[in-house]
C-alpha cells in the first residue's frame, strides 16, 4: 500500500456505516445475484458493490433531505418576515373588496322584491 499523508487522509470523505440489517439485506441480495459458478472473490466483490450502492443511496437520500429541510426553513422564514405580512395587510384580496358591494346589491334586490310583493 502506498503511504498517504495526513492531509490526504483528512480529505477522504467519511464512509457511511451500514446497520446490521442493511448488511444482511446486502448479503441476501448478493447471494441472489451471484451465480453458482462465481468463486469466493467474485462473490465478495458483488457483496461489496451492493454495500457501496446502499451507502451511496443513503448518502444521496440524506443530502436530498437536508436540501428539502433548508428549503422549508427558508420558506417559513420568508413567510414570517415582517415585509411579507405588511404586503398582505396592505393589499387586500379581491374578495374583500367585492364582498361589501355584493351584499349591498343583494340587500337592495331583497328590499325591492319585498316592496313589489306588498303591492
Amino acid at each position: 500500500m502506498a503511504n498517504r499523508s495526513r492531509q490526504e487522509k483528512k480529505n477522504k470523505p467519511p464512509k457511511a456505516k451500514l446497520s446490521e440489517q442493511a448488511q444482511a439485506d446486502a448479503s441476501a441480495i448478493a447471494d441472489q445475484v451471484s451465480k453458482p459458478s462465481f468463486n469466493k472473490q467474485q462473490r465478495k466483490e458483488v457483496h461489496q458493490a451492493i454495500q457501496q450502492g446502499i451507502e451511496r443511496y443513503k448518502q444521496q437520500h440524506s443530502a436530498k433531505a437536508r436540501n428539502v429541510d433548508k428549503q422549508r426553513k427558508k420558506y417559513t422564514k420568508q413567510l414570517a418576515s415582517p415585509e411579507v405580512v405588511e404586503q398582505e395587510l396592505a393589499s387586500p384580496s379581491k374578495l374583500v373588496i367585492i364582498l361589501p358591494w355584493l351584499l349591498l346589491v343583494l340587500s337592495w334586490c331583497g328590499f325591492v322584491t319585498a316592496y313589489v310583493a306588498q303591492q
